[in-house]
């Protein structure tokens, strides 16, 4: 049986959406902790400072190829950055076969970014940021109005996410 050759290339897309998104987690994992903007300045060595340039800022490819080093200074960047840019790429790829291309699949997805964002952040500080537990808990809530999210209504949503800060609140 043949692939279908457009469902491929948009499988593709997906799983690059999914890492461009992995990329801007990164962003946010390093700098929403210290309180800074994950829009200004853009992306910069966290040795040198310096501006990463467009070309050395492409999801995986860039880390591979600058062997996960700054080009101009050659500090060292840490396996971090590409492993949430590899999860963000398997979730975009995920979303899209478990739910092909929908509102379905942005909603997983960024449900999933946003789990991952909190686990980064939570790995390196213990701490879990309102700035992202409240917009999952919306995306959760919201996804499930439709009928976008697993579960099987509102109210269930609703309990689920209940639950889930309590538990952690508790903490």
């Amino acid at each position: 049986m043949a692939a279908d050759p457009l469902r491929i290339a948009v499988a593709v897309w997906a799983l690059l959406v999914g890492a461009a998104v992995g990329s801007f987690l990164n962003v946010v994992i390093a700098r929403l902790p210290a309180g800074e903007s994950v829009v200004r300045p853009r992306s910069r060595c966290p040795g040198c400072a310096a501006p990463i340039a467009w070309y050395d800022n492409l999801p995986v490819l860039s880390w591979l190829v600058l062997r996960g080093r700054c080009r101009r200074c050659g500090a060292r960047i840490s396996p971090r950055y590409v492993v949430v840019e590899l999860l963000g790429a398997a979730a975009g790829l995920l979303a899209f076969t478990r739910h092909g291309l929908s509102a379905a699949a942005a909603a997983e997805l960024v449900f999933v970014a946003l789990l991952v964002a909190l686990a980064f952040i939570d790995l390196a500080t213990w701490l879990l940021p309102h700035a992202l537990t409240w917009p999952l808990i919306a995306t959760g809530l919201l996804a499930a109005l439709p009928g976008l999210a697993p579960a099987p209504s509102w109210r269930e949503a609703a309990a689920g996410a209940v639950a889930g800060f309590a538990a952690f609140a508790l903490v």
